[in-house]
């Protein structure tokens, strides 16, 4: 078992095969929108392939599952994890992440669509806490009852976008409470306005999978 493998990640109760092509459907646009290796200086997660960044590795990428000695992530076996890890990451070291880490244990994976693939679409570029409280931020614009604004993914919060029924209009503020947090984000650090155009399409598309 090695932690950087898909096909070692241990798939839930209630995982179908519904599921692993929704899962494949997700991977493949989420690849496709970020691309490849960047070393950004003005990028706070440091290198980043696939939308994985040396800082987020750093922490994730120190597993070692199949027991060898060194992390499953330390790609060239030199003892660390550096941007070179992150360079030499196939789609498949980083699929083993996606799947494990943003959709599954965040509970992304058994929302109902669109929902699914907006939160893990925005969880993967901004924190899966985050992710959770836009769903709650644009819940409560709704009106009552009000959620605590938690990030966490629990029984009130299932409840309430169950009993939404306007599909649609949750999802359209889920985009607006995405494009607060990137603008906010900005507002606080104006380095980063040199991402905000993608930020920006990229919240305007959430739940969008073709």
């Amino acid at each position: 078992m090695n932690a950087s493998d898909p096909a070692t990640v241990s798939r839930p109760e209630g995982w179908t095969a519904d599921h692993d092509a929704r899962w494949a459907q997700l991977f493949a646009r989420l690849i496709r929108i970020e691309g490849g290796y960047v070393n950004d200086k003005f990028d706070r997660g440091g290198a980043t392939k696939y939308g994985i960044s040396l800082r987020f590795m750093a922490i994730e990428g120190l597993l070692d599952l199949d027991k060898d000695g060194y992390a499953d992530f330390d790609i060239n076996r030199d003892g660390r994890l550096d941007a070179l890890d992150i360079a030499l990451l196939n789609p498949r070291n980083a699929e083993a992440i996606y799947l494990r880490v943003f959709f599954i244990e965040t509970g992304f994976w058994s929302l109902p669509r669109p929902f699914d693939a907006a939160l893990f679409d925005f969880g993967v570029n901004a924190g899966a806490g985050s992710a959770v409280k836009i769903l709650q931020r644009a819940l409560n614009s709704f009106g009552s009852p009000v959620l605590k604004v938690d990030g966490q993914l629990g029984p009130q919060t299932r409840r309430m976008l169950d009993l939404r029924q306007q599909e649609g209009a949750v999802l359209a503020k889920v985009r607006a409470a995405a494009a607060g947090h990137y603008r906010s984000i900005i507002a606080n650090d104006p380095s980063q306005k040199r991402f905000e155009k993608g930020w920006l399409k990229r919240a305007e598309e959430l739940g969008r999978v073709a």
